[in-house]
């Protein structure tokens, strides 16, 4: 049955029922309710932000400690904990735990998770940079800063509450870096967070002309898009090489150039590929298609905790056709669109190239190594083109049915109707 309902919705405290290490404890603002697992607590609204900090601080925890030496922090322990309200203190203490709370909202809306996202950290913080190295530069001393400011803050938190109980002697205010929870810039996550905005962009969730979500359902709204153009249909086909004028890399290339400028383009473009793993070989468009074709979903599913909002309909393990759809622009028309308009130009282009191939090979001049080459090139589109017959029955199959979705049963009930022409979600 339900317990304390007159409680939900209410600002107030929570914490981690279990935990591995630190007491995990969290200002929860109104709006929201809760479980064992996120157990709360309700005081008066002038004490949220002092009794935030106080059991927030490494004197909270020492007694914790005392109270359950287990990675179990139950409603009890937390009752037992001996709170001392010091008005003389209470001032400074809030004005500290509220900036805390502040920077920690501003750390977990700078990532598309947050419901308040609002624009990419590469654009958001770059100043004037006209780089990706420039901005990144510019997020990176705006993340530090920011971190040392909630270390400087709990740090001053733990030696008011230090003194208040009179503990100089057993406990001091340090706080180390692994205890601060902010995340801090990172050239691999952040570069794959940046394609993953451009994917956004692409799709219309996102506008480099609107600030935060932009479109997640309801009347489509051109007028906010001018900087730069989603796709016209919420189809994004994903290949290795260049079937398509306006393919993936043609349109990241148009997204760069409206950002940074023209100048920087091809400094941007080996940045990026360079972040997520370039091989030697490589030139940074062929490893940024690759990342698209291969990695990209997985990467997704990871950020999205196995509920994408971009789905990958998936032709098989020869890759001979892959293209991601936009939840939200889904249509019951869309698989006879995605079969139309994508698949059967793509497998005319790939007999086309095929061909190619093949003439090659029998005017008889190549080399042995160059041989090599142009048969193993051969024997994959080959097995594409197979794999791209078979691909077309499935979607004419789900075409035929119309399939609609009811955004309300959730992306894995969803997921599931079209599971057949779509990647499995790991």
């Amino acid at each position: 049955f339900v317990r304390n309902e007159s409680f939900y919705y209410c600002s107030g405290i929570t914490w981690s029922f279990v935990s591995s290490s630190k007491l995990g404890v969290r200002y929860s603002p109104p709006g929201f309710i809760f479980d064992v697992a996120g157990s709360s607590l309700f005081p008066e609204e002038e004490y949220i932000p002092y009794i935030t900090a106080f059991l927030c601080s490494s004197l909270a925890y020492r007694f914790m400690q005392y109270l359950n030496p287990t990675l179990n922090f139950q409603v009890g322990n937390i009752a037992c904990l001996p709170l001392i309200v010091e008005e003389r203190i209470r001032p400074q203490v809030d004005q500290l735990a509220q900036e805390n709370i502040q920077i920690a909202q501003e750390d977990w809306d700078d990532f598309e998770t947050s419901w308040n996202f609002v624009q990419h950290p590469f654009l958001k913080h770059r100043s004037s940079a006209r780089t990706i190295v420039g901005a990144f530069a510019a997020w990176h001393a705006h993340a530090d800063q920011r971190f040392r400011k909630m270390q400087q803050n709990e740090e001053q938190l733990n030696h008011l509450f230090i003194n208040l109980y009179g503990l100089q002697e057993e406990l001091t205010p340090e706080v180390p870096d692994d205890e601060i929870t902010l995340r801090r810039a990172d050239e691999v996550r952040d570069a794959k967070s940046f394609l993953s905005y451009f994917i956004g962009c692409l799709m219309g969730r996102y506008s480099l002309d609107v600030p935060g979500l932009t479109y997640a359902g309801g009347n489509w709204g051109a007028q906010s898009y001018q900087t730069f153009q989603p796709v016209a249909d919420g189809i994004v086909v994903l290949t290795d090489d260049r079937y398509f004028d306006q393919d993936i890399m043609g349109r990241l290339e148009e997204f760069l150039v409206a950002v940074y400028g023209r100048e920087s383009l091809d400094e941007n473009l080996r940045w990026l590929a360079d972040r997520v793993d370039r091989r030697a070989e490589d030139d940074a468009a062929t490893r940024l298609r690759r990342y698209f074709l291969q990695e990209f979903f997985k990467d997704h599913c990871k950020v999205y905790s196995k509920r994408p909002i971009y789905w990958l309909f998936d032709s098989g393990p020869d890759k001979g056709f892959r293209a991601l759809v936009y939840l939200h622009r889904y249509t019951p028309d869309t698989v006879a669109r995605v079969r139309l308009e994508y698949l059967q130009p793509l497998q005319v282009r790939v007999a086309e190239e095929l061909r190619q191939w093949e003439a090659r090979l029998a005017a008889g001049t190549l080399s042995r190594a160059e041989r090599r080459v142009v048969e193993s090139r051969i024997d994959v589109l080959l097995a594409r083109q197979a794999e791209c017959v078979r691909y077309d029955q499935v979607l004419a199959d789900l075409a035929n049915q119309r399939i609609a979705l009811d955004l309300d049963d959730g992306v894995k009930v969803n997921y599931a109707k079209l599971q057949s022409a779509l990647a499995v979600v790991k």
